[in-house]
């Protein structure tokens, strides 16, 4: 899956902080900003952001997939079986599993965001992604 959403990630990130900064538009639509970003740095400007976004996914997945089961199998402790369950109480883990996911995820995302959008050489990994982060706008 992330062959296909780090790319994807990236254009949606360019093409936000185009649209909210007021800067001149430089992309007229979606497809043209991946088309300009690969001929300006080919395949791998496109997939900047990939490791933060492992570092997003899995464990973030990992901790929805656990309290989501954590959740149901709390439920159906008294002997009733899976589908058996009231769709609000599934409804109800997996809006808790969401909750828990971003929870962790939303520093990594954010770091993904800032490293997929900021020109190259701004930052010299994640940590000074992260450092410079907390030192000018600190945490919100």
């Amino acid at each position: 899956a992330t062959i296909v959403t780090v790319p994807v990630e990236r254009v949606k990130c360019v093409m936000q902080v185009q649209r909210s900064t007021g800067a001149v538009k430089r992309y007229s639509n979606s497809v043209m900003c991946g088309v300009q970003l690969y001929r300006s740095g080919g395949v791998s400007t496109l997939y900047r952001g990939l490791i933060i976004t492992w570092i997003r996914d899995i464990p973030g997945m990992g901790i929805y997939f656990a309290s989501y089961e954590a959740f149901i199998r709390w439920i159906i402790q008294d002997g009733r079986s899976r589908k058996d369950l009231n769709p609000l109480y599934v409804m109800c883990a997996g809006s808790i599993a969401g909750v828990l996911d971003w929870g962790y995820s939303i520093i990594p995302d954010t770091l993904k965001s800032r490293i997929q959008t900021v020109q190259d050489g701004q930052y010299k990994g994640i940590a000074d992604v992260y450092r410079t982060l907390i030192r000018t706008e600190g945490y919100r």
